[in-house]
């Protein structure tokens, strides 16, 4: 059986976050980008976090990996409150 998705969806991992997260596949929507965000922020995958970070707002990889965002916030949690269609 596949293990749940670290995103709290309660859809197994190789179905949900892990297409994204490997390349496989593009977010559809904004909620997908923001739980394959949220996953990859806890695997350490600077490199996907990076990618999908708009440029004009994200800071530089060696910032990323050195975990000086936003002043030591840990993100602990993922509530999804509401979702509209697009990106």
């Amino acid at each position: 059986m596949d293990s749940l998705c670290p995103c709290q969806s309660q859809l197994a991992f190789a179905g949900c976050c892990q297409p994204f997260l490997t390349n496989k596949k593009h977010a559809t929507s904004a909620e997908a980008l923001m739980r394959s965000r949220f996953v990859a922020y806890h695997q350490n995958n600077w490199k996907y976090v990076f990618k999908t970070w708009h440029k004009s707002t994200r800071p530089s990889m060696s910032e990323l990996r050195s975990g000086g965002l936003a002043g030591g916030v840990e993100w602990l949690n993922l509530k999804v409150v509401r979702c509209e269609e697009g990106l």
